[in-house]
């Protein structure tokens, strides 16, 4: 049996979710932009306003995710099309609560 769950919402609320969609869709749109554009961690924390050792350990804990390397040797490398998208303030919170359930 298919159930359908119908939502009522008023005019206002469906012409305000209509506009945020197309405004991410714009943002989304822009960002890609900046896909082929790839920064190093020093310059990502420089611009989050973060330490590069921080940027190191939410890498390491899967927070933010750099680019494919061959070795660690190399220097960690991310997208500016992601890397605009971070919010540390948000990352340090799932971070601890990661560290919490260890």
């Amino acid at each position: 049996m298919d159930a359908k769950i119908i939502y009522e919402v008023s005019e206002d609320d469906l012409k305000s979710f209509v506009l945020k969609t197309l405004i991410d869709q714009e943002v989304e749109k822009e960002l890609n932009k900046y896909y082929n554009v790839f920064i190093d961690a020093k310059t990502l924390a420089r611009f989050h306003n973060v330490s590069a050792i921080t940027v190191s350990r939410y890498a390491k804990d899967g927070l933010i995710h750099p680019e494919p390397r061959n070795s660690n040797k190399e220097p960690m490398r991310f997208r500016l099309s992601e890397a605009l998208k971070f919010d540390f303030a948000k990352l340090k919170i799932q971070r601890k609560t990661l560290t919490n359930k260890k």
